[in-house]
């Protein structure tokens, strides 16, 4: 009998486990999504897999050079991209052996990469990436192609991370009374519980009328934030939105994505990959 409470103890432990997936492609390594999840491990204990995948879509090759990809361009592509891949693991397995992290390493097949992604997410509780690194060689309008695909095919939340990661001191909720987003304000919780007790800002924007549900979201909110803030605001969010967000110490933002609102047209859909894309503030993204 004296050793029940042990084995509870280390059934719960296996219970609350989350399993974690980063995603890391070609020659780039993500400080700051790899110290987030440390953290995260500190406090809700996770298996970290380590996704690797090419830092170029060959497709892309075949199709920018009309098709006629030859031995004289294939080798070197294909060898480069194996050599930096290969550093990329060999980095990736000895953090994670220094800091007593349980990982996996898998290897998304040469193809189509976001596909991959997708079916990893399939199997997680959490997707994260590095928001500066994330096929960074790529650039401009193709990159963020990469990222809005990502976010929206992912059928597990992801975090976004900057590589100045510094954990946050305030939670930032987007709401708008969509499924989408009220899943997002329930998985963070769920998933990341110890940083749900930090002051926490649930928004709504809207020109007219009140917040959604008003009274079903403080009876859900408030019984995973204890530190919880609701708030409406009524400035044009297209205009003021990054100065507001900008005004809150070091926030994590919390988001639905793609849903079909004004919140989601104005704000959600370009605030979610504009607030990515400024490598400024971690972002968390959940859809249904």
């Amino acid at each position: 009998m004296e050793g029940i409470p042990d084995v509870l103890l280390l059934f719960r432990k296996l219970v609350v486990m989350r399993k974690v997936v980063m995603v890391l492609d070609g020659k780039h390594f993500s400080t700051g999504a790899f110290q987030f999840v440390l953290e995260m491990n500190e406090t809700d204990p996770i298996l970290l897999v380590g996704l690797f995948v090419p830092g170029i879509e060959f497709t892309d090759i075949l199709y920018s050079m009309g098709g006629m990809v030859g031995p004289l361009y294939g080798p070197e592509i294909y060898e480069e991209e194996a050599s930096n891949l290969a550093a990329t693991k060999a980095h990736f397995k000895m953090l994670c052996e220094r800091h007593g992290l349980e990982y996996r390493v898998h290897a998304g097949p040469v193809g189509d990469i976001v596909h991959n992604i997708k079916t990893e997410s399939r199997y997680a509780d959490m997707v994260v990436i590095g928001s500066e690194l994330f096929f960074s060689n790529l650039g401009g309008e193709r990159r963020r192609e990469y990222l809005t695909h990502v976010l929206h095919e992912a059928e597990c939340p992801v975090v976004a991370i900057p590589e100045n990661w510094i954990k946050p001191e305030t939670l930032v909720v987007s709401y708008d009374g969509s499924p989408s987003s009220v899943f997002a304000l329930k998985q963070f919780a769920y998933l990341l519980p110890s940083l749900a007790a930090m002051k926490t800002i649930v928004f709504n924007v809207s020109l007219e009328g009140g917040i959604p549900e008003l009274d079903l979201l403080a009876e859900l909110a408030g019984r995973h934030y204890p530190n919880l803030e609701i708030r409406k605001l009524t400035a044009e969010p297209s205009k003021y939105f990054a100065t507001w967000l900008a005004d809150n110490k070091l926030p994590f933002v919390i988001s639905g994505a793609y849903a079909r609102s004004y919140l989601s047209e104005i704000v959600q859909k370009s605030f979610v990959e504009e607030v990515i894309t400024d490598f400024r503030y971690p972002v968390f993204v959940a859809h249904r």
